[in-house]
């Protein structure tokens, strides 16, 4: 929504000044500002907003993106609720906030709105008709495409403004608190050369409100600084509430760092006696020196509501610390040595936790070989990032202020100042940043592409021969070609999936205050079948059985699903060790990611008298030969899929070297198709934990009759061609700004379709459904291949309207490639939402599965067929026992 309104604000400048103005348009994305004075302001800088309609007013973080005279246009940064709400009523408080007086008005014409409603009826009963006597098609009728009138737009945007109202009513924190760690301030100020200013929150670290329980309990969440970071100054600002059951005097809550205590937080009185439950806050600082560049930071609970007869399974007794608790650290970032052993730092750090962005910077417009070997470093790299997606802007040209990747085909197209030996063969060097000296550059070149990719397979296996500001690849032997399904990261299904493979004995042990989590990933391509057998658990346990009560356990989740709870008995053994069997329902699993989680309970015996106790001493342990047995199900994927696309990169990830992939590109690539594919190879690196050595990367020409290979499509707009020569192949179409939706089934859909009188939900897809909110920014959609031969190969076709589709999704693709958001075998994009829908009803498989699970799957699709063969078996039979029974007649008879 875009809104003309002239509102008078203050612009607060990164230096501290104000400088008063009024807004020109505004929407929930950015604004246009009029400044009441002259004044320079550079493009990026970070200033913040304050709308003078509420008290006390709140600043919108925001940044400059360009500067006309007076004239500043900004966009918004990430906004809190509190901030989203602040907008929202800078947007629609005034009643001439949505046009200007008499800006796009029509005067008002009695005949022509009867029309309008006439013509609008008459819709209405056609599609009531058609959808009675439609046949096959679905009966559920989408809204029609009308014009919106300025009273329609009124009446949307007031129901919107209500929605919204009641979901910011509902998120409303105490006073005093806050929702956002960008109130704080920080993190505007300016970084001087060769300083840094890190700010992260606990949800940022990968932990949620932190709930503690019990009369002693601690929490512990582990984070790292960057290896180059030196700290100086360290602050953290807590958001917590308090159970009001506590007794202020004897309960607190301790703050550790690396195991020593900086801060004691004690709960206020509260007017009933105890303790005040309101949301607060605090901020402390952090010793410097105990920083490390591993950390811990634990929060230990000590928690009491009465002097006698205290239980300490009590629900009373409780703290809440939030997720958006932050740290704050600055200090001095130490220059790094030009040296080819420390990678992949500077340019990834494994260990830190804001987000990541790799620029990738080509001196020239790449050839297809250097978009592919900049794919194979992308792969690496993201690999390296583990669990935190990864961004790869794309440059040609110059080289941006950062650490940044060059990769050029011809060192005479390298930018000077470089001061590079001369190259001879496959070469990889890294240096200072000739725009940034406090940066560094990893380069990779060679005397033609073919040694491009050598030295970027180098970088990609961390080779030995790496090493030094500067190295030349003599010799690189290649890994074997990986085998299906054989991803470093995936759990192997030859064998039992050990819990100890994926999370260490300190993550397997605790003391019941939180569940202790496992996570892993299966191939994508199991199948599990209608009638397959629940998978088995073997879980091998320890814990101390003395002090605990009768109604011990251990509850088991899969995926958040409940599985089972073995009983925890009591005994005079300080260390019980015992196993347990717990069968695992496979509709459980999800296609990839997954998460067992593991919570002991502990209730202390009950005793008369006020004789109950505190131990402090109740641990249980899930031991590391615990395992998953996934061995009976085989590799056998119903194709298209696009969530495993999304989850895991499949089909093409496979194989995790891509050696059975080819990247189709327009002749011409953008930055922003190159972008797509680098950030995707990062993300299939990510999840496999092999880097895409031998993909490859070609033109739309690669599309041809016999091609036993798996193909990535990537296009904007009307520039690639291969989606043409797929043709109607493609069930959808984006062209010119206009999308068709393709009958790929043809006459026989009805009959190929279970239920022969009607298709299934789903099968059948009308484009108003499609473009319910306008053209899709973006589709992506899965097919069969009609180039192999064997009809077992995939092609995923990703097709954005044009270039400023781009930012919105590779964003909103990192940010829920794992919810499930994507799915079916059409996915188009919204601007920041994807839609799924499954288009036909034709299927394909990928793998292999056992000739006997075949044939019972064949029966169980086909059962007349059983049925004919068993008549034709039995006319058969029929026909030998006459032929035999009157052979035997005929012996009888015969005279001796």
């Amino acid at each position: 929504v875009r809104i003309k309104v002239v509102t008078p604000l203050d612009v607060r400048l990164p230096d501290g000044r104000s400088i008063s103005g009024e807004t020109l348009d505004v929407s929930n994305g950015g604004a246009s500002i009029r400044l009441a004075e002259a004044f320079q302001v550079a493009p990026q800088s970070e200033l913040r907003l304050a709308f003078p309609i509420r008290a006390p007013a709140i600043d919108l973080p925001a940044t400059v993106v360009s500067q006309d005279g007076s004239v500043l246009r900004v966009r918004f940064q990430n906004l809190a609720i509190a901030e989203q709400e602040a907008l929202t009523v800078a947007l629609y408080s005034r009643a001439d906030a949505w046009l200007g007086w008499g800006e796009a008005r029509r005067p008002d014409n009695v005949l022509r709105s009867l029309f309008r409603i006439f013509q609008i009826s008459m819709r209405g009963l056609m599609a009531t008709f058609l959808s009675i006597f439609g046949g096959g098609e679905s009966r559920e009728r989408k809204p029609a495409s009308l014009s919106i009138t300025p009273s329609v737009l009124i009446f949307v945007a007031l129901a919107a403004l209500a929605s919204g109202a009641r979901f910011l009513h509902a998120q409303v924190l105490p006073p005093g608190a806050t929702n956002s760690v960008d109130t704080a301030n920080p993190a505007y100020s300016a970084v001087s050369p060769g300083q840094y200013h890190d700010t992260f929150t606990l949800a940022d670290a990968g932990a949620g409100p932190i709930e503690l329980h019990g009369t002693d309990t601690t929490r512990s969440i582990a984070f790292s600084l960057t290896q180059t970071h030196l700290p100086r100054t360290a602050t953290i600002h807590v958001y917590y509430a308090f159970s009001p059951s506590l007794l202020p005097q004897l309960s607190h809550l301790q703050l550790l760092m690396n195991g020593t205590l900086f801060a004691t937080i004690q709960p206020k009185p509260g007017a009933s006696g105890g303790s005040d439950s309101q949301e607060s806050e605090a901020e402390f600082d952090i010793p410097p020196e105990l920083l490390m560049r591993n950390n811990t930071l634990s929060f230990e609970f000590i928690g009491h509501h009465t002097t006698t007869c205290e239980d300490p399974a009590n629900t009373a007794l409780w703290v809440r610390v939030q997720r958006n608790t932050f740290i704050d650290i600055r200090g001095d970032d130490l220059p790094l040595a030009n040296d080819l052993k420390q990678l992949p730092l500077p340019l990834v750090d494994p260990a830190v936790i804001p987000p990541l962005s790799v620029p990738v910077v080509f001196p020239t417009a790449p050839s297809y070989q250097a978009i592919q070997a900049a794919g194979i470093v992308a792969g690496y790299f993201g690999l390296i990032a583990e669990n935190r997606p990864v961004r790869f802007p794309v440059h040609i040209g110059a080289i941006p202020a950062g650490n940044a990747i060059v990769i050029a085909e011809n060192p005479a197209g390298l930018p000077a100042g470089l001061n590079l030996s001369p190259v001879k063969g496959p070469t990889v060097a890294m240096g200072p940043n000739p725009n940034d000296p406090d940066s560094k550059i990893l380069i990779l070149t060679g005397s033609d592409a073919k040694e491009l990719l050598i030295a970027a397979q180098a970088v990609a296996m961390r080779s030995d021969m790496l090493n030094g500001s500067q190295t030349t690849i003599d010799s690189l032997q290649l890994p074997g070609k990986q085998a299906p399904d054989a991803a470093p990261r995936w759990a192997p299904t030859d064998r039992p999936i050990a819990l100890g493979d994926f999370a260490s004995a300190e993550q397997l042990q605790g003391d019941g205050s939180a569940p202790l989590n496992v996570y892993f990933r299966v191939p994508p391509d199991l199948y599990y079948g209608p009638d397959s057998p629940d998978a088995i658990l073997h879980l091998a346990y320890r814990y101390n059985s003395i002090s605990i009560g009768p109604e011990s356990s251990l509850q088991v989740r899969l995926n958040r699903a409940f599985l089972g709870s073995v009983p925890l008995s009591p005994a005079q053994e300080a260390s019980r060790q015992t196993q347990a069997e717990i069968a695992v329902p496979v509709v459980t699993l999800r296609p990839f990611s997954n998460s067992l989680s593991f919570d002991f309970a502990f209730p202390l015996p009950r005793k008369s008298g006020c004789a109950d106790t505190t131990p402090a001493n109740l641990q249980g342990s899930i031991l590391s030969d615990s395992f998953l047995d996934l061995r009976p199900y085989p590799h056998w994927a119903p194709m298209p899929n696009l969530e495993i696309f999304a989850n895991a990169g499949f089909p093409f990830t496979r194989v995790a070297d891509l050696s059975e992939t080819t990247v189709v590109l327009p002749p011409a690539p953008t930055q922003q198709e190159i972008e797509t594919f680098i950030t995707l190879m990062g993300h299939f690196g990510r999840q496999t934990g092999f880097p895409g050595l031998r993909v490859t990367v070609a033109g739309p020409d690669a599309l041809h009759a016999g091609a036993a290979t798996d193909f990535l499509i990537i296009g904007f707009g009307d520039d690639q061609p291969a989606f043409n020569q797929l043709g109607t192949r493609l069930p959808v179409s984006l062209g010119s700004g206009q999308i068709q939706v393709r009958d790929t089934e043809g006459f026989f859909a009805r009959l190929r379709s279970r239920q022969w009188w009607k298709l299934q939900p789903g099968e059948h897809i009308e484009s108003g459904e499609l473009t319910a909110g306008g053209t899709p920014d973006a589709i992506i959609e899965g097919i069969q291949s009609p180039y192999d031969p064997a009809g077992n190969r995939s092609i995923v076709a990703i097709h954005l309207k044009d270039a400023t589709a781009f930012a919105p999704f590779i964003d909103t693709f990192l940010q829920v490639q794992q919810a499930g958001d994507i799915s079916g075998s059409v996915v188009v994009l919204h601007g920041t939402q994807f839609r799924s829908f499954r288009i036909g009803s034709a299927v394909y498989h990928v793998g292999v599965l056992p000739r006997w699970v075949m044939v019972k799957l064949w029966a169980a699709e086909y059962p007349w067929v059983i049925a004919l063969v068993a008549i034709f078996l039995s006319f058969l039979l029929a026909i030998w026992m006459r032929q035999w029974l009157r052979a035997r007649a005929r012996a009888r008879l015969t005279v001796v």
